[in-house]
């Protein structure tokens, strides 16, 4: 079987760490990647551009190693990736090519993006929570314009997701 590299891309809020959860359980030999667990800082983002270059690093690397691992048949890899130019990069650095690449944004209704972001970070400042949900809004946007297979998940429940990508992995 040739492998499968997923991507699942989307703003903040959109569902993509728990749809691809969700994917890993239901596909055979899979592994997953979630691109903030390259860099996690807690609540204290430093987005400097040599924080940014280490990241990609890190996921070109975990990547590569995931896909020349026999053990898995399917990498799921989950980020924000709303720029066409991290995409391409990552696959061009990629040095195992023999897989077959969907490439998956969620996108969502702002009402609701904007909703989940307020309700999972209720414990920091109102101007801290008006700039990650700005910045969520933006990264939707960007997200909209890719070329990639868009789901938007603003009236679907989790399982309708899952299903969706599912008709689109085994297609």
């Amino acid at each position: 079987m040739m492998k499968k590299l997923i991507f699942i891309g989307g703003a903040p809020g959109v569902g993509k760490t728990t749809v691809a959860k969700m994917l890993i359980d239901e596909l055979e030999k899979s592994v997953m990647l979630d691109g903030d667990w390259c860099w996690y800082q807690g609540k204290h983002w430093n987005f400097s551009q040599e924080n940014k270059d280490m990241v990609v690093d890190n996921i070109v690397y975990t990547l590569n190693n995931f896909l020349k691992n026999d053990s898995f048949d399917h990498v799921v890899f989950s980020w924000v990736l709303h720029l066409q130019e991290t995409h391409d990069f990552i696959l061009k650095n990629l040095k195992f090519k023999n897989f077959k690449f969907y490439d998956i944004s969620l996108t969502c209704d702002e009402h609701i993006i904007r909703r989940r972001i307020k309700s999972a970070n209720s414990d920091i400042s109102s101007n801290d929570l008006e700039q990650l949900v700005n910045r969520a809004l933006d990264r939707n946007k960007c997200c909209c314009k890719l070329s990639t297979v868009k789901i938007d998940t603003s009236k679907l429940n989790k399982d309708e997701v899952l299903t969706d990508m599912l008709n689109i992995i085994r297609k």
